[in-house]
């Protein structure tokens, strides 16, 4: 009997924590909402949020990379889109998004070597 009851309250508290807060399909719609609005410290939050709960979900992986690509932080970028790649390699808007932050990489100029101290006159 007690063992019915333990199942019971562990699928009733399973039960009322999926109630509680939007899920993870919800969270990456109010994310894309978030990215398309050009609020992308909120969408981040909210791809980060499903990626705590579900480090393995395509979809915010590719999010997050779209965040950090509209940021100009292709590096990252690349990261994130090969990542849900790696998860779903018919991923088509994924593999077109990760050529496209390379190609923007390689054209980005090598960033500028830091400043030489001036030769001693005396030197």
């Amino acid at each position: 009997m007690k063992a019915v009851m333990a199942v019971t309250l562990v699928a009733l508290l399973s039960v009322l924590a999926a109630g509680c807060g939007p899920n993870n399909k919800e969270l990456v719609v109010q994310g894309r909402s978030q990215l398309d609005t050009g609020n992308l410290e909120q969408a981040k939050a909210l791809f980060q949020r499903v990626l705590d709960r579900r480090p393995h979900d395509p979809d915010a992986l590719y999010y997050m990379g779209r965040t950090y690509h509209q940021q100009g932080l292709f590096t990252q970028a690349i990261y994130y889109y090969k990542c849900a790649m790696d998860l779903d390699p018919a991923f088509a808007a994924a593999a077109h998004y990760k050529r496209m932050a390379e190609e923007q990489l390689q054209s980005q100029p090598d960033e500028p070597a830091p400043a030489q101290p001036a030769p001693d006159a005396a030197g």
